[in-house]
């Protein structure tokens, strides 16, 4: 058996992030007076139920791989530049949190979007604005139009 690697460990913390999370969406109705489906609770138990889901296989193939895999003689290096990356991300997505209410959603969403894509790596400066911008336009009409939710 080797040592797990960090993929396995991440997704065990979702996993239990996610059981934390979804025992509070539960707690929302899921449907409402105005909908007769499709609550306050619907979307994020769909999604909550989707990453634990995705999680855990991921958790056990992570696991299997630990026991069938030879032992390596050299294990996987993180880099800084990638632990300073997640943590850039990990900021700016604080700081959205932050500024949401104060700036707004239209505004405030796609420049997160196109920092995020930046910061991945993706630094197309015509299509990344346009994706940011499209993406908030369909979030604002899923949320407003289909699930009836005021967005900030």
């Amino acid at each position: 058996m080797k040592r797990m690697t960090l993929s396995f460990y991440v997704s065990l913390a979702l996993v239990v992030l996610g059981l934390v999370v979804l025992r509070t969406a539960l707690r929302l109705p899921f449907s409402t007076p105005v909908t007769a489906v499709g609550g306050p609770g619907t979307f994020p138990t769909v999604y909550l139920v989707m990453i634990i889901t995705c999680s855990a296989i991921l958790a056990v193939t992570e696991f299997v791989k630990s026991f069938s895999a030879p032992e390596s003689k050299s294990p996987a290096k993180i880099e800084i530049s990638d632990v300073v990356r997640i943590l850039l991300m990990v900021v700016t997505v604080v700081i959205y949190i932050l500024t949401l209410s104060t700036v707004g959603f239209m505004i405030s969403t796609p420049l997160l979007i196109f920092v995020l894509l930046w910061l991945f790596g993706y630094r197309n400066m015509v299509i990344s604005p346009l994706l940011a911008i499209g993406f908030t336009i369909l979030l604002r009409l899923l949320f407003q139009t289909f699930l009836r939710v005021l967005l900030p």
